[in-house]
């Protein structure tokens, strides 16, 4: 691929935020300039993905050329943060990208780590639950700190109170990483809790959790993603009066305000993480929602394990007759006469 004509830019930081303001809603994160290139980490139908970007300098203008990260010379200074977060695991081992994993097995003895590759990642924990949501108006799912004007915050309001069926799957990962002298576990639990409209005759056949916490849906809906982001360290979720209380947190917060008490309310979840907490994804036929699915990952550190994203969720989305109906995949295969689960991509 040649080097772009345009647009053009006078100085690098310009160039850098043309790139990267080009990505609008699916930027995701930016690395500064190194010496002549620099990374975009962004968002595409579900996959998380990083590009580098070098920069050519005729001596009157700049241009770039974006290269992919299985090829080019300094791909392996990728931030090591960002090393877990690109691709969605799950939909890539579907699409099997030997050229990928390479890559990023490579990317990690570049900053002196050592983890499992991807496909040989293990649930070591899975739970599903099943439950009742009733007469819900309002939900909000935010960083507690930010207004109703950021593109990665989600509220909802319903002109009419709706009933849903609840379908909650929690997971745990144990990752370990070797740093030097160090032994580092980055695991974490995450967590799909999957509302279906009850006014929708048959909706539990047509949108239903997979084993995995893939989403099987009909392909006639429409669906709306809102990523999740924060700059606090900080998820709050809540329903009807609980979404009202983290709404009026954020116009009576005081920002100039550095008491810890007040800068992490009691209704927010710690996940000691930025940048993403994962997605709200709305499920629609003519133009009326019929599901909602609410993705996350705390961070293990944070010390949130199953029992208490649990409480959390029941008690801020007010799920009644909460109730596990699988505490394993073991238990859920031998329930289901043996059956494995299935992979969804």
């Amino acid at each position: 691929m040649g080097w772009f004509g345009e647009p053009k830019a006078k100085t690098k930081k310009d160039l850098l935020d043309i790139v990267a303001g080009s990505y609008k809603d699916n930027l995701i994160s930016k690395t500064q300039i190194k010496d002549d290139h620099f990374w975009i980490l962004y968002k595409n139908k579900g996959i998380v993905s990083a590009t580098c970007y070098l920069i050519n300098d005729d001596g009157t203008e700049l241009s770039y050329k974006p290269i992919g990260i299985e090829e080019g010379p300094r791909n392996y200074d990728v931030p090591k943060s960002w090393i877990n977060q690109i691709t969605d695991v799950e939909e890539r081992n579907c699409i099997k990208n030997k050229h990928l994993k390479y890559w990023l097995n490579n990317a990690r003895k570049h900053h002196n780590m050592k983890i499992k590759p991807y496909e040989f990642d293990e649930l070591n924990y899975y739970s599903e639950y099943k439950g009742k949501i009733y007469q819900m108006d309002h939900l909000i799912a935010t960083d507690p700190h930010y207004g109703p004007d950021v593109w990665c915050r989600y509220e909802k309001k319903f002109d009419n109170p709706v009933n849903w069926n609840v379908s909650l799957v929690v997971s745990t990962q144990d990752h370990f990483e070797e740093y030097k002298d160090y032994t580092l576990n980055i695991g974490g639990v995450d967590f799909t809790l999957l509302l279906t409209n009850t006014n929708y005759e048959d909706i539990d056949k047509v949108l239903r959790l997979k084993e995995n916490k893939g989403i099987i849906y009909l392909k006639s809906f429409n669906v709306d993603n809102t990523q999740l982001g924060m700059d606090t360290a900080q998820m709050s979720l809540g329903v009807n009066s609980y979404a009202k209380e983290i709404a009026d947190y954020y116009k009576d917060y005081d920002n100039d305000s550095l008491d810890l008490d007040g800068y992490r309310p009691y209704f927010s979840i710690e996940t000691l993480t930025d940048g993403l907490f994962g997605d709200v994804r709305e499920y629609k036929v003519d133009n009326k929602v019929v599901g909602i699915a609410i993705t996350g990952w705390i961070d293990d550190d944070a010390d949130y394990d199953e029992n208490r994203i649990v409480d959390y969720l029941a008690n801020r989305m007010q799920i009644d007759n909460l109730e596990k109906v699988y505490d394993s995949l073991e238990d859920l295969k031998e329930k289901r006469g043996g059956q494995d689960y299935e992979n969804v991509c």
